[in-house]
């Protein structure tokens, strides 16, 4: 069963002579009107990881029709992936445009491009092909949106605990690879506990909504938030010096402390105390963690409301 590929845009050729030709298919094949066979997507359904999926397609549609570039973006699943032809230099001009449905559901959206128009027959085998493509792409997308959940606070939407262990791993043995640097601030609101004794624990959750929503404003689309546990979070920067990320620790602060919240008739003020460090090389992240925990800790008693930086 195949979805819906709506095709938005076309860039239309019916000269033969300009176009490129794909090195399987023979120029007389094209003149006389015989078909390329149509995609077989069979194959494609034990591919469940989106980006694999989408270098499988990549390689079945080229067999079919060439092309120079194909982009697939799911902004609500995080995917933004690019191919191109390594013999495309400069501007691609002509591009297919496809939103991608199945059964109703949106997919994502499909950009294919190549330096000479299409041809409608081409155009015709392509809609094909994505519209076939909508089912093994649907699976896989219902995967990721699982593994996702698995990783997602239900409160807040941040990342929980297990991303944090997953996603930092990963990004510490790249920095470890490419020389660059990682900084973690651990951060929790102050006397929350005061919040859930004196107004409830609908408040409370109101709160850390909104604490969180605070932390992803004031930070940038590379960076990491995550709810660790209770009213504890932590941010981590990647390609971030130690003293960048105190001066956010301290943004983050004041953003903290000029907003209000208003919930169920009450007016709460907050703060936030923060803890900062740099992650070392060759070291675990739990030391690290631990190293801004403490530093966390060590604001708590000097009176909270600031940022305290441990590089020991």
């Amino acid at each position: 069963m195949t979805g819906n590929a709506e095709l938005a845009e076309t860039a239309l050729c019916d000269n033969y002579a300009d176009m490129a030709v794909c090195p399987d298919i023979e120029p007389a094949a094209l003149k006389t009107g015989l078909v390329v066979p149509e995609l077989n997507v069979v194959g494609l359904y034990r591919h469940i990881e989106i980006d694999n999926l989408l270098q499988a397609f990549v390689k079945r549609l080229r067999s079919a029709v060439w092309f120079d570039e194909i982009e697939f973006r799911n902004s609500d699943l995080d995917v933004d992936f690019h191919h191109r032809d390594q013999s495309a230099a400069g501007d691609v001009p002509y591009k297919l445009h496809f939103r991608i449905t199945d059964r109703s559901t949106y997919l994502g959206v499909m950009e294919i491009g190549r330096k000479t128009q299409f041809r409608s027959d081409e155009v015709r085998r392509i809609s094909s092909a994505v519209s076939a493509f909508a089912g093994p792409l649907n699976n896989a997308n219902l995967y990721r949106r699982a593994c996702q959940s698995a990783f997602r606070d239900t409160l807040t939407g941040l990342r929980n605990r297990a991303a944090l262990d997953e996603v930092l791993s990963q990004k510490t043995a790249s920095g470890l690879r490419r020389d660059t640097s990682l900084v973690l601030l651990v951060c929790d609101v102050d006397r929350f506990k005061a919040v859930n004794d004196n107004c409830g624990h609908a408040v409370g959750d109101e709160v850390l909504r909104h604490f969180a929503n605070t932390l992803q404003d004031n930070t940038r689309e590379s960076d990491m938030v995550f709810r660790y546990g209770g009213d504890e979070f932590v941010v981590a920067l990647q390609d971030t010096q130690l003293q960048g990320g105190r001066e956010l620790a301290q943004r983050i602060c004041e953003a903290v402390k000029n907003t209000t919240v208003y919930v169920s008739n009450a007016c709460i003020n907050l703060t936030t105390t923060i803890g900062v460090t740099e992650v070392k090389r060759h070291e675990s992240l739990d030391d690290a963690f631990l190293r801004a925990d403490e530093a966390l800790l060590s604001g708590k008693r000097q009176g909270r409301d600031r940022v305290i930086t441990n590089s020991d």
